[in-house]
């Protein structure tokens, strides 16, 4: 729910700010809030980190907020708030094809069914053509997904094997790339009083709360379950979009969304069981 607030709060501030100015001094400013606790409860596990856990840590900053990020508020620019959140659902679609392509897991009849289902669903979505300008912000929206998607893998595989806990894997990589983002593009002013009340709650509530759950919930849930959280997230932007910015849903993208949902659920319920059953047949 709290995500879901995120595109339409981001379109009323790309009214005054770039993205840039917007991801960086969200980041940074979620960064340095985080730091005092950091130093008080994870100090010790901090100094224990090995290289390859700072390697990924940094990879999940640059792909995820550096990359992603960026690649999703310039898109926004363009596209309205439920489009930007319904291209999230290509996250599990591509870890699924990913894993196809890298990882020789061997996908089900019921996945490639799902996908099938997704695909359908995004035709549903747009209908049977996209202006041009929606088409480069779709473009750029989809390597924010891609980005996101990679840096969904590496934060999944750090929870899972729970070397640090979820302060640092929310902190650390928003740091680097907070960081990276000023130092590409440097914040020349501070973002107007106007702006100041959506940016406390694109900084706590929507940065270090949600990261907080989402990275304490990796540990714990099953990638199908995370799915259906994330995937649930246009619903909420869509109902959420007409009382912030005034965006009108068209009852075709409602059933685009419904059909997406169902290939994506398929896609990530029938990988989660084929996961389940390759450890179980798995020889100790």
């Amino acid at each position: 729910l709290i995500w879901a607030t995120t595109a339409p709060l981001i379109k009323i501030l790309l009214e005054d700010l770039s993205p840039y100015e917007i991801a960086g001094f969200r980041y940074v400013s979620a960064f340095l809030l985080f730091l005092p606790l950091l130093l008080f409860f994870s100090r010790r596990i901090l100094r224990v980190l090995g290289t390859r856990d700072w390697l990924r840590l940094g990879f999940m900053g640059i792909s995820g907020f550096a990359i992603g990020t960026i690649m999703m508020f310039r898109g926004l620019e363009n596209l309205n708030a439920t489009t930007s959140a319904f291209l999230l659902n290509g996250i599990p679609v591509l870890t699924f094809l990913l894993g196809a392509a890298f990882l020789n897991e061997k996908p089900t009849s019921l996945q490639w069914l799902g996908l099938v289902f997704a695909l359908a669903g995004v035709v549903v979505f747009f209908g049977m053509s996209v202006d041009l300008d929606d088409f480069y912000s779709i473009g750029l929206t989809l390597i924010g997904v891609l980005a996101l998607t990679f840096n969904g893998l590496v934060g999944r595989s750090i929870a899972r094997e729970k070397v640090v806990d979820p302060l640092i894997l929310s902190a650390v990589p928003m740091g680097i790339g907070g960081f990276a983002i000023l130092l590409i593009s440097p914040l020349h002013t501070f973002p107007p009083r106007s702006t100041w009340g959506i940016m406390l709650w694109l900084i706590v509530p929507s940065s270090m709360l949600a990261f907080l759950i989402w990275n304490h919930a990796r540990r714990n849930l099953k990638a199908f379950e995370m799915s259906i959280t994330l995937n649930l997230m246009p619903f909420g932007t869509a109902l959420i979009s007409p009382w912030l910015i005034g965006e009108t849903i068209p009852g075709r993208a409602w059933a685009g969304m419904l059909v997406t949902l169902v290939g994506v659920l398929l896609v990530g319920l029938t990988g989660e069981r084929a996961s389940e059953n390759m450890i179980r047949e798995r020889p100790s």
